[in-house]
């Protein structure tokens, strides 16, 4: 409920992960003791977040919190935080569910992430393209682009053992 937190952003403009950082900021903002202190694009680059958040800490003497719109982002502040010995008592959030993301979530480097079991999301698009191929579907009789929702999971130290080494990306 209080603490000074940072966001590692995307590239602006991809509507995933805008849609993320407003989700995020919405929810923060019903908080009134949270404090976003400062927000930077790395671009999705594990190295450049290293960057961004080497200098959050330079700029910042106490940071509780980082959300990150991706785990590489997640990993380089993680990484910084660790090189800087600010790594304790620091929470890390990312977003995807990448292997070396839910290695750091085991070694206690970060706290959390949205895994997407991207297997099951490939699988399920060559199932629909399969379904429609041939088939006497017609796009022209949509008044929207359909969706089809995924379910995501939450992960952090209590749950990460529950994905599997198989389904690790």
């Amino acid at each position: 409920g209080t603490g000074k937190i940072v966001i590692i952003q995307g590239l602006p403009g991809i509507i995933r992960t805008d849609n993320l950082e407003k989700g995020f900021r919405d929810t923060i903002s019903q908080y009134s003791g949270i404090e976003i202190i400062g927000s930077q694009a790395a671009n999705f680059e594990k190295e450049t977040a290293m960057s961004v958040m080497n200098s959050f800490m330079q700029a910042n003497d106490k940071i509780d919190g980082v959300f990150a719109i991706n785990d590489a982002m997640a990993e380089g502040a993680a990484l910084a935080a660790e090189s800087a010995n600010r790594l304790d008592g620091m929470v890390i959030w990312g977003a995807d569910g990448e292997k070396d993301a839910l290695k750091m979530i085991e070694n206690g480097q970060m706290a959390g992430t949205i895994y997407t079991n991207s297997w099951d999301e490939g699988s399920t698009a060559a199932k629909i393209a399969l379904m429609l191929i041939n088939s006497e579907y017609s796009y022209t009789s949509l008044s929207e682009t359909p969706q089809v929702v995924m379910e995501c999971k939450v992960v952090t130290s209590d749950t990460v053992s529950e994905i599997p080494e198989s389904d690790r990306w």
